[in-house]
């Protein structure tokens, strides 16, 4: 279940119809949302409230940036509203979380890229 404002608008991200590529990136902060912004041809705030939400272009391909904020129950909301604005029927969805994290492995070093590929709970 989503809420939406009186526009229709999804009530945390703010997007309406057309205003979500396919492509997003998803950071935690929107400090991070405004540097990927800086990257992006075109790019337009479709908000800027509680998330703040931004689609332009990169090489010609559209792009989204959104913040999710801190923890799985904020991130939870926007990547349910996020699915919510795509329209799926022109193919898939790529959505990824950029980000920094912590390891106790001493192998994995600072500046390692470290892609995720399950969750222990």
């Amino acid at each position: 279940m989503v809420f939406r404002d009186e526009r229709g608008r999804l009530y945390h991200i703010g997007a309406g119809e057309g205003d979500v590529a396919s492509r997003v990136l998803m950071p935690g902060s929107r400090v991070r949302v405004k540097k990927i912004a800086e990257m992006l041809s075109d790019a337009r705030v479709v908000h800027d409230g509680r998330f703040l939400l931004v689609t332009g272009e990169y090489e010609g391909v559209p792009v989204s940036a959104v913040d999710t904020g801190i923890g799985p129950s904020s991130a939870a909301i926007v990547v349910r509203e996020v699915l919510e604005a795509l329209d799926l029927s022109a193919g898939d969805a790529v959505l990824i979380r950029p980000g920094t994290c912590g390891s106790l492995q001493p192998w994995v070093h600072v500046g390692d890229l470290v892609v995720s590929t399950g969750v222990v709970a």
